[in-house]
């Protein structure tokens, strides 16, 4: 299993539209400067993620999209399932082998593997976005806290040295 491009950026979409939307719509176009993903890319993407009601669309003067159901509601899997992500690792695993192959190693391989799966695709499911975006917001205080810190620092030095 890999997440790809396509699933990291529905990814990053939909937390862009929370971290930055608020609850007011966001459009594609300031999601794609954000984030340097292609429109093209996100009309493609939003299209499956409408379609599977992770977001909708807001017409109008201020429209753009906005997430469907509250972000504590929505799974990690969800989204990567809107876009067709394969989050099955087994499968990617056992392959066409798992037709033609019948030795005890390798059904002790596809158990394992099976399991891996599946407890991968538990965390995807137990995850939200909600759990996502509030670990982004903790980084980022602990970045302000950092950078508040080192500038407090900073100004010590320079009265020091200035006096």
């Amino acid at each position: 299993m890999k997440v790809t491009s396509k699933g990291r950026y529905a990814l990053r979409a939909i937390i862009d539209i929370v971290v930055h939307g608020k609850g007011t719509p966001i459009t594609l176009l300031s999601i794609s400067n954000r984030q340097t993903i292609s429109v093209h890319y996100l009309e493609q993407l939003f299209r499956r993620l409408k379609a599977n009601d992770i977001v909708r669309a807001v017409r109008g003067p201020g429209g753009g999209y906005v997430l469907a159901h509250p972000m504590d509601d929505i799974s990690i899997r969800d989204a990567l399932l809107a876009v067709r992500e394969n989050i099955n690792i087994d499968v990617d695993i056992n392959g066409s082998e798992a037709l033609t192959t019948d030795t005890d190693e390798f059904h002790v391989l596809k158990e394992y593997f099976n399991s891996l799966s599946q407890t991968i695709n538990d965390y995807f499911t137990t995850t939200s976005i909600g759990d996502l975006v509030r670990k982004h917001q903790l980084k980022a205080e602990k970045k302000e806290t950092r950078l508040s810190f080192e500038h407090l620092i900073s100004d010590d030095i320079q009265n020091t040295m200035i006096r």
